[in-house]
């Protein structure tokens, strides 16, 4: 395989080597260093390289770090944070791939807007990005649930619950819930 030049889609490359004995740097090393050197030398935002060398380790001890390493680079910037939509907009911008966060993930920002930050108005929002996202899951909709009612809307938390049942009605949580919503607030 030759490279000539630098492809148009986004590439991240991530080499390791380390220190074979008894012929440290000798065989491979010199190479791998030219061949960064060639990749390195691409004036282009498209391609981001990195080498490193353990001079610590050898062919058989470096796969793991190595490993951990890679991925670190590959996925620098990935650590989430509360500004979900800016988020994997920043980190599809570099992969250069479109992605969506997962159900649960957003489902996890949502309680923890709701009842760790005590801000049901943010979670409702990540609740109804999932819904957005994932239309037809039960876990969706019980969870948007769960932030109408600390919300005091009752109409929506009963909505709300009744669609999660009849998206999965052997999923028992929204079934439970409503039970018990229903019993606390009835006028009496």
């Amino acid at each position: 395989m030759k490279l000539s030049d630098p492809r148009n889609s986004k590439n991240i490359y991530y080499m390791s080597s380390a220190n074979n004995f008894p012929d440290p740097k000798g065989i491979m090393h010199p190479n791998q260093i030219e061949f960064m050197k060639h990749l390195s030398s691409w004036k282009t935002d498209s391609l981001i390289v990195k080498n490193e060398y353990f001079e610590n380790d050898d062919h058989g001890s470096v796969d793991l770090i190595s490993f951990y390493n890679g991925l670190q680079f590959i996925f620098d910037g990935y650590k989430l944070n509360y500004y979900i939509n800016n988020h994997y907009e920043k980190f599809a911008k570099k992969l250069g791939h479109k992605f969506s966060p997962t159900e649960s993930v957003i489902n996890r920002l949502g309680y923890t807007y709701l009842f760790e930050k005590n801000d049901a108005e943010q979670a409702l929002k990540m609740f109804k990005s999932n819904i957005e996202n994932y239309p037809n899951s039960s876990n969706a909709y019980d969870s948007i649930a769960d932030a109408y009612k600390e919300l005091g809307n009752r109409e929506m938390t009963i909505k709300s619950y009744e669609k999660a049942i009849e998206l999965d009605p052997a999923y028992d949580p929204p079934r439970r819930k409503l039970e018990e919503y229903l019993k606390s607030t009835q006028i009496k």
